[in-house]
């Protein structure tokens, strides 16, 4: 399938087109003004590009207003068709971006205008945001986080909160209190669909000024422990199919029994905006 993209790809390509962000509120504000939400499978998702997203989660960060974001893909679609708990959570998000192409080529069906031009993929944004969101940065949870920081050239002295625990439930006023305490004002949480979003929730009520932001394995990818697809597989929409060749006993379930169904709830949505037209 082609060589693996190498673990400082994302690094060394994301900034390269969206640059150091802005801290400048006016600049921000001109942005959001410039995006909009669509309704995909139910959820609200950002149509804006990747230095949109960026830029918007970076200024949310630095000026303390606080939301809990996530990178929609196929995992926590297949998982809201068969989980009614899970499907009401998702509901306080406050801000969604596509990390799946399939969440991409679904937003066509809203009309060219308004449609996503492309991914903004966790792995990415992580990656952007350790090299260069400007304000005090956490990290809850992840594998190999060390080893991400190493191969990206990141100081360890740049992250004020470093928890990789499993987290419990008895464990989140201990983990918020020492949020606030360290200021933390991005705090990327490496746990995992769907513990990553109750955690996610669970602060954005606890830390009001936090962003939280669940980014899965990406840590794992940084590291080059996780290989990740060639970009003309990524951009076919085949990582999956790579993951599942590379990691064939840890992810045939997920992706042969669990991510089909999905299916019927994306069928039922496109033909309701088929029959619509909106």
């Amino acid at each position: 399938m082609g060589p693996a993209a190498s673990p400082r790809a994302a690094l060394d390509t994301t900034p390269a087109q969206v640059g150091p962000l802005s801290a400048d509120p006016v600049q921000v504000v001109k942005v959001q003004r410039s995006l909009s939400t669509l309704d995909i499978l139910g959820l609200k998702v950002s149509n804006g590009e990747f230095c949109d997203n960026a830029e918007v989660i970076s200024t949310a960060a630095l000026t303390g207003r606080g939301q809990w974001v996530m990178t929609l893909n196929l995992e926590m679609v297949a998982r809201m068709a068969t989980d009614e708990a899970y499907q009401t959570l998702l509901r306080d998000v406050d801000w969604a971006v596509a990390d799946g192409l399939p969440i991409v080529w679904l937003s066509h069906l809203r009309g060219k205008a308004r449609s996503i031009p492309s991914r903004s993929c966790g792995v990415d944004l992580t990656a952007h945001f350790l090299k260069y969101f400007s304000g005090r940065l956490g990290i809850l949870g992840g594998v190999a986080v060390e080893a991400a920081l190493a191969e990206l050239k990141i100081p360890r002295e740049r992250i004020v909160f470093l928890d990789q625990r499993v987290v419990t439930p008895n464990e989140l006023d201990d983990i918020a209190a020492k949020l606030n305490a360290s200021g933390c004002q991005l705090l990327l949480v490496a746990l995992g669909v769907p513990k990553q979003d109750y955690v996610c929730q669970a602060l954005r009520q606890q830390c009001p000024g936090l962003v939280c932001m669940g980014v899965g394995g990406s840590f794992e990818i940084l590291a080059g422990v996780i290989p990740r697809a060639p970009e003309w597989l990524q951009s076919v929409g085949l990582e999956w199919l790579y993951r599942l060749c590379s990691e064939p006993r840890r992810l045939w379930r997920r992706y042969l029994l669990h991510y089909p169904r999905a299916v019927p709830r994306i069928l039922r949505w496109v033909r309701a905006h088929l029959v619509s037209g909106a």
